[in-house]
């Protein structure tokens, strides 16, 4: 009987090592599971966050876009508005332009007619007097008030 129990007792640590190390493989199986199933959570996480960021830009595109869309008559209508203040501005330069050719013109006539008429009187030595010179500088002016207002 010795010897039977002897065995029995061997049996039975050797049970209690397998069971050890059965132990030893489930928690290793669980470890390496959980740790697949961390992985699996990791990367559905990943993925939803990542399905949200693009909702997200989507969702900021298309208000983007919206906006855009509503500034559009906005600035068509802007664009309207400066392109004929550009015309009107350069109408009034080119009267502006006209207006100063006509006074070089006058000026210069005015200059020739007055040395005429300065040597044929030989008034002063040749000196043009103040008030003939006022007229014809006043009566230009008067003609070119309208350039004084401009519709831009």
């Amino acid at each position: 009987m010795l010897q039977y129990e002897r065995e029995i007792r061997q049996l039975q640590a050797y049970v209690e090592r397998l069971e050890s190390q059965l132990a030893s493989a489930r928690v290793n199986h669980m470890d390496h599971r959980s740790q697949a199933d961390w992985a699996n959570a990791l990367d559905r996480s990943q993925r939803l966050v990542h399905a949200q960021e693009v909702r997200f830009f989507i969702s900021t595109f298309n208000s983007l876009q919206r906006n855009s869309l509503s500034f559009e008559p906005f600035l068509t209508h802007r664009n309207f508005c400066l392109q004929a203040r550009l015309e009107a501005v350069e109408a009034a330069n080119e009267r502006l332009v006209a207006a100063l050719n006509l006074l070089k013109e006058r000026y210069s006539m005015h200059a020739k007619n007055e040395v005429i008429s300065n040597n044929n009187n030989n008034n002063n030595n040749g000196a043009v007097t103040n008030g003939a010179m006022r007229a014809p500088a006043a009566s230009l002016l008067a003609e070119l008030a309208e350039l004084r207002s401009s519709s831009c």
